[in-house]
């Protein structure tokens, strides 16, 4: 009986050893996709593939930006006249020319007739006031005169000269110089004259128009400090500094472009649009440009150091960028990469992430191939 009790335990016991060994039969096999090419010599040879070291290189990234031709607030000027009048004469047109000092209007009215009057009757009045208060003067010294005349001399003398000192200074805002105004030259007429050189943009009267103070006469445009206004996105806000260069040209000259760099940069961001401003000032007088010219640029923004590869080295696949390492023996391996440089001809990458590859040689021909061959073989 115990013979058979040993017998059914040695039974049990083998069985339930051995269940772990059995296979599941309904297990999947899985294998890995690789990232690794061997080819035979004949594949190699009919690929015409070839392998080349990167290259060390400093590069700039450029960025591609639009604007407008602007000038500084202080170069566009508001011609207006400080007294009410009526425009007698002027003939300037939208375009012209003017030089800083130019007449270029004529303003007419009996006020201007009557404040030449007054500084003048002013000036003979102030040489009696100061005669008299010298004279009181000498009679107070002397105990001749009392304290309260000589003191209302003096009043009235300073009173005289203030007079005369702000009336000369209302002729000058008129254009006028009242140390030469006389009886012989009292004019009902005052020239404007232009306060700098530039361009007329603006010609918002006409003759015989009467002119207020608040009014605006001419617009001139200053053309002597134009400089190139740019607008560029909020995430490019660290991509620019101050003497960053800029190659300027118009849809209309491609081939001409005008060097400028950054003067300034504007660190406020438009709410609506998510942009700010970059001011540049071109490096050489440019004539043919007038503001209010669109432009688009390309700005070169801080030195990168990359390693340079042709562009014909990347492949893309499922939205990525990978590159072949020839590792030789015709064993290739591929490797994703992340492009930071781009000129169209040449792509970079960053030197500091992708360091061990400055020692590898890249499939630059036909990685296409091996590309293919990859993709085929996974499948």
């Amino acid at each position: 009986m115990k013979s058979i009790i040993y017998l059914v335990l040695l039974i049990f016991i083998f069985l339930f050893s051995c269940k772990g060994k059995i296979p599941d039969k309904n297990a999947e096999n899985i294998t890995k996709e690789t990232n690794k090419v061997v080819l035979t010599n004949n594949e190699l040879k009919n690929a015409g593939i070839e392998s080349t070291l990167p290259k060390d290189s400093n590069v700039r990234l450029e960025k591609e930006l639009n604007g407008i031709i602007d000038v500084p607030p202080q170069n566009n000027i508001c011609v207006s006249f400080p007294m009410g009048g009526y425009l007698k004469w002027t003939s300037l047109i939208s375009g012209m020319k003017v030089h800083k000092g130019q007449n270029i209007a004529t303003m007419e009215d009996q006020g201007f007739v009557q404040l030449q009057q007054d500084y003048l009757v002013s000036t003979s009045q102030l040489e009696l006031k100061e005669a008299e208060y010298l004279r009181q003067k000498d009679l107070n010294e002397s105990k001749t005169s009392s304290d309260k005349t000589f003191q209302l001399a003096k009043s009235e003398y300073e009173m005289a000269r203030i007079n005369k000192k702000a009336l000369a200074e209302k002729l000058e805002i008129l254009g006028i110089n009242p140390l030469q105004l006389t009886f012989d030259n009292i004019s009902k007429n005052v020239f404007i004259k232009a306060p700098a050189s530039g361009i007329v943009s603006k010609v918002n009267v006409s003759v015989g128009q009467y002119i207020n103070p608040s009014d605006v006469l001419f617009e001139i445009i200053d053309l002597s400090d134009i400089h190139l206004k740019l607008t560029a996105f909020e995430s490019d806000a660290y991509s620019f500094q101050i003497g960053n260069e800029v190659a300027a040209y118009n849809n209309f000259e491609n081939d001409m472009v005008y060097p400028a760099k950054i003067i300034s940069i504007n660190p406020s961001v438009n709410e609506s649009s998510r942009s700010f401003d970059l001011h540049c000032h071109f490096n050489e007088k440019h004539p043919e440009l007038m503001p209010g010219m669109y432009m688009n640029a390309k700005v070169g923004g801080a030195p990168l150091n990359v390693l340079l590869l042709p562009e014909s080295s990347v492949v893309s696949f499922a939205k990525k960028d990978f590159i072949f390492i020839d590792q030789g023996n015709n064993n290739y391996e591929m490797v994703e990469i992340e492009i930071v440089y781009n000129d169209h001809q040449f792509i970079g990458i960053s030197i500091d992430k992708y360091s061990y590859l400055k020692s590898n040689k890249i499939v630059v021909k036909n990685p296409h191939f091996l590309l293919m061959k990859l993709k085929n073989s996974g499948d």
